[in-house]
């Protein structure tokens, strides 16, 4: 499977489920069937509304590459009480990018945080993993094919749309 596919069936997992079944059903056969297949491997995930700011949605909505820079000259304790607290959207590709030996590391202490720390570390820890992202300009990701057939479909209504029921319209 190709990390475009990846990509897509994490970005429409966040979707709701009326909206996410319109863009498969717009795929070709092959994709979404694809796509299907990643999508029922993991859990589904609901969309959870984060305060735009909080600490989490910053680190939510950061880039794998974002956050590899913020956490670069971060302890691995400090790593695994952000890996910890929860699964990201990014922690895979992430952790891709670390030496197996230091993976094996990481996965050893988050079991031991998760285990046995109280919720204030791995809240003081986002904080300072979320300022830190704050900092950090992104780099910007090349577009996918998805991305370009999504921004196709998807269209910004008029000021006001909220009140007739979205911001979006097709």
């Amino acid at each position: 499977m190709s990390a475009g596919h990846e990509r897509a069936a994490r970005k429409l997992a966040e979707m709701a489920g009326e909206d996410r079944e319109w863009v498969l059903a717009q795929l070709a056969e092959p994709d979404r069937k694809r796509i299907r297949e990643l999508m029922s491997r993991e859990p589904r995930r609901e969309p959870v509304a984060l305060a735009e700011g909080s600490a989490e949605g910053a680190v939510e909505h950061a880039g794998a590459g974002e956050v590899a820079r913020a956490l670069a000259d971060e302890p691995d304790w400090f790593i695994a009480l952000i890996l910890a607290r929860r699964r990201w959207p990014w922690d895979r590709e992430f952790l891709k990018g670390l030496d197996p030996a230091r993976v094996e590391a990481l996965r050893e202490i988050t079991q031991s945080v998760r285990e046995a720390a109280r919720p204030r570390p791995g809240e003081e820890a986002l904080a300072a993993l979320a300022a830190k992202l704050r900092r950090i300009a992104p780099a910007p990701e090349p577009r996918s094919a998805f991305d370009d057939v999504l921004a196709g479909m998807i269209v910004w209504d008029k000021p006001g749309a909220a009140e007739r029921g979205g911001p979006w319209r097709q």
